[in-house]
């Protein structure tokens, strides 16, 4: 069997699970950081019983791989996924994150102006045939969903006062939006950047390579995979932002 303290505050233990040989459904067991202890007993049983350990320190990975490797199959068909199979992906994707993002709409000052534009990106999904034409709906899509929030005020003190204008910051000559110039763009890129960091060990455990994605380019540095599936995401980290 395997102990698995969920760690330790000043009040005492959070919890203890036991995961017994055989009798389990666990197939990654994630350290949220560095800060916690595992044993070499422990390594080796979850390589017998095929459980990925995974340690996420900032954008830094530790991971583990099942002994048998039974999981090259879903790298490779990852790897050698056709243009077909990409763009059903990104289609899926992209569809999720503007439904999401369309209910968004009726907080934001200027929502009513962008829900028509919304609407026929969805519907223009369904006619795409290429990932190009995908990344061209989604960009306009993403056009009229930030226009939406201009004018946006939070209720708090200081610069948060201030109307939101645009995504994008003047400081960026590619038009991203980093570095942040308003407080609503540095909560949303840190609140981006937290849940990337989350999402990336859950692609991992299930033997995928987050470098590697179907929408977003895949070049060195970025997590193109991980962006991938942030995107449906995002709408939902815009949502707390909304409640703040």
């Amino acid at each position: 069997r395997l102990v698995v303290e969920l760690g330790k505050t000043s009040q005492g233990t959070l919890g203890r699970v036991v995961l017994r040989r055989g009798r389990h459904r666990v197939r990654a067991i994630l350290f949220a950081n560095a800060t916690g202890m595992i044993s070499l007993p422990a390594i080796k049983w979850c390589q017998e019983q095929e459980i990925t350990i995974v340690v996420a320190d900032g954008p830094r990975l530790l991971c583990t791989i099942p002994a048998d490797w039974s999981r090259f199959e879903v790298r490779k068909a990852q790897l050698t996924c056709d243009d077909e199979k990409r763009c059903a992906v990104a289609r899926a994707l992209i569809g999720e994150r503007l439904r999401r993002a369309e209910q968004n709409l009726t907080r934001l000052p200027k929502g009513e102006g962008a829900a028509p534009v919304i609407r026929a990106c969805l519907d223009a999904l369904e006619q795409a045939q290429s990932l190009d034409e995908l990344r061209g709906i989604e960009g306009e899509a993403s056009a009229a969903y930030w226009s939406a929030w201009a004018g946006l005020r939070l209720q708090a003190p200081g610069d948060f006062s201030e109307p939101f204008q645009k995504r994008n910051s003047p400081r960026n000559r590619k038009g991203g939006p980093r570095p942040a110039m308003h407080p609503i763009n540095a909560l949303l890129n840190a609140a981006y950047a937290v849940t990337l960091t989350r999402l990336v060990p859950h692609i991992v455990a299930q033997g995928l390579d987050p470098a590697f994605g179907l929408l977003h380019a895949t070049r060195k540095g970025p997590l193109a995979l991980a962006l991938d599936c942030l995107e449906p995401v995002r709408p939902l980290v815009d949502r707390i932002l909304l409640d703040f």
